[in-house]
């Protein structure tokens, strides 16, 4: 398929503490290899997280250059695991205050499961009740990078809703195109999830509908 010149530019930016730097940087990778996809489709993912901001010193205080790039995003991607940091959170209501003012961006908060031996601070616990006392927004749950990957894929496929079809379920893996999006061995939130569900139940039903267009064929072939 040969390149498109992209018609909508797609601006995420990514939050999280310091504790999820790794992730981050997975998860940015990732980010931009749907970047490379989407270019081809005539869409273009920018991605803005602080350590690929200029670093240079023009006057200003770094984190307002962070939130003026958040104030232009259409998506807002928080990640979080036992705290909830001071930039982040102030990153978080620089995009809630910005939905307010214009529509945009849209925030996601995902938190990343705590193990055995692992406790939320007071922070994050704080965040949390906020979110659903005084926001009413619930966060999304992952256990792995895969589930992380996965869920915001679908996100994304709702903002562009245009390609559900490249998604598939091929070995034990779920796909979006040729790009290898998770193992379905790492998604123990699949079963509850009613995205997954919907996504599922129309690729079990897709040989289906492909049999039934096969026989109506033969039996009307000049239909």
């Amino acid at each position: 398929m040969s390149a498109t010149t992209p018609s909508k530019t797609i601006k995420v930016f990514l939050a999280s503490s310091d504790e999820l730097a790794e992730e981050r940087v997975r998860f940015g990778d990732f980010i931009r290899q749907l970047d490379d996809m989407y270019e081809i489709r005539g869409y273009r993912i920018k991605l803005y997280k602080w350590e690929d901001l200029p670093s240079g010193d023009d006057g200003r205080p770094k984190q307002d250059e962070y939130n003026d790039k958040v104030r232009e995003c259409d998506m807002f991607v928080g990640l979080f695991h036992t705290k909830a940091g001071e930039f982040t959170l102030e990153e978080y209501d620089t995009a809630k205050n910005t939905q307010k003012a214009s529509g945009k961006p849209t925030l996601y908060v995902f938190c990343r499961e705590v193990k055995d031996g692992e406790q939320e601070e007071q922070s994050l616990k704080e965040f949390k009740a906020k979110l659903l006392q005084d926001i009413r927004h619930y966060w999304n749950k992952y256990s792995s990078s895969d589930s992380l990957q996965l869920q915001f894929l679908l996100q994304l496929l709702k903002v562009e809703n245009s390609h559900w079809g490249d998604l598939k379920i091929e070995n034990g893996q779920v796909r979006f195109g040729e790009m290898e999006i998770a193992q379905m061995g790492n998604l123990p939130f699949a079963a509850a999830n009613k995205d997954y569900q919907r996504m599922s139940q129309r690729m079990q039903e897709i040989p289906t509908l492909v049999e039934k267009a096969r026989l109506r064929v033969e039996k009307y072939p000049d239909d």
